[in-house]
């Protein structure tokens, strides 16, 4: 294989011991040649590699052996991005990118297109055909974007209460991956569940229930039934354009998302009174397993819908009555009633610290 006639100095870690080895750096005609003290020699190929410059140095990584570094000086990193064969190299891996991002886009748009001018059912299949990897994803990225909008509320000691609760309720309904709840601050009386796990309920909602534990743990129940029947990736599926789905996927710059958060789409979700209606069911039984009154879920419907329609000074837009608590569902909350079961997660003393946590 022929190289250039310059070689130069380099850092190697392999990943494996904690030890920085010395070797020199030749550039082959298709990859970086790295020589050891004792005469090896071994080759990163130019489109397996990835540089990152920092501030003393810069490093390169290769695809090909992922745990090992390689640590250049500036100046050779320079040499190394004018050098004809990895211009060359960078050039076909961004062609090959272009090639995929097109492909996919547009496999996205044929299966976007059918969900939503001509079978709109194919959301429900769609989001359960999902990976699990990829459905936490679109939630991790929208919770990103939705926590700069809905401030989170950061107390470490709620948090601490509230997470064990949630994991035993996720549990119960038999969610195999990672649940999280986030407080967030404003005054609407809310909460809504977004793929993949992320659920938020809001100051408001602790307000409105500060007297209700019972009924706010029966909310946080019937968010984490949408969870579990993958309710809110269907209405992405449904509800969003191509072009800010694909933003969801790769995590973009985030424009799209917000402006569905700030247009409400992203809360509202429109879920179909049949998802309502599982979600109340399985919401129940989380609650019968933890000990604790499925009526309670009514006092919740009921309080938010009230607070929701009659509190003038809040303005509330009409996205943001995610849970419409009619009487149909109130009613059928109540015939669940087992008064006999009063177990509540937790003491007085903790519920308050939790109704204080966005103070």
């Amino acid at each position: 294989m022929a190289v250039s006639d310059d070689s130069w100095p380099a850092t190697y870690f392999d990943g494996i011991r904690p030890i920085e080895q010395n070797v020199l750096v030749r550039f082959g005609d298709d990859g970086l040649i790295l020589i050891g003290a004792d005469g090896s020699s071994w080759n990163w190929p130019y489109r397996k590699i990835d540089v990152e410059r920092l501030e003393e140095d810069s490093r390169v990584t290769c695809h090909v052996h992922a745990d090992a570094v390689l640590k250049l000086s500036h100046d050779v990193a320079d040499r190394l991005a004018d050098f004809p064969a990895f211009i060359q190299a960078m050039d076909h891996r961004k062609r090959r990118f272009a090639v995929m991002v097109s492909t996919l886009t547009g496999a996205a748009a044929v299966i976007l297109a059918a969900v939503f001018v001509g079978m709109p059912k194919t959301a429900g299949w769609l989001a359960h055909q999902t990976p699990m990897e990829l459905e936490q994803q679109i939630g991790q990225n929208m919770a990103s974007q939705a926590k700069l909008i809905f401030r989170p509320c950061n107390n470490q000691r709620a948090d601490e209460l509230l997470a064990p609760i949630v994991s035993e309720f996720a549990k119960a309904a038999e969610i195999t991956y990672p649940v999280e709840l986030t407080l967030v601050r404003t005054e609407l009386a809310n909460a809504f569940a977004l793929p993949g796990g992320q659920t938020m309920a809001t100051r408001g909602l602790l307000d409105l229930l500060a007297d209700d534990q019972e009924a706010f743990w029966a909310v946080v129940a019937h968010e984490l039934a949408h969870v579990k029947n993958r309710d809110s990736l269907t209405a992405v599926f449904r509800n969003l354009g191509v072009s800010t789905l694909l933003e969801v996927l790769t995590g973009g710059s985030g424009l799209a998302q917000q402006s569905i958060l700030l247009g409400g789409q992203l809360t509202e979700f429109s879920y179909s009174r049949q998802q309502e209606r599982r979600a109340d069911d399985l919401a129940y039984d989380i609650l019968e397993d933890r000990g604790m009154d499925p009526a309670a879920l009514g006092r919740g419907l009921a309080a938010l819908t009230e607070a929701l329609e009659s509190d003038d000074d809040l303005s509330v837009p009409e996205w943001m009555s995610t849970h419409p608590a009619t009487d149909q569902r109130i009613a059928r909350a109540s015939e669940r009633a087992d008064p006999r079961t009063a177990h509540m997660p937790l003491t007085d003393e903790e519920w308050q610290e939790v109704v204080s946590a966005c103070e």
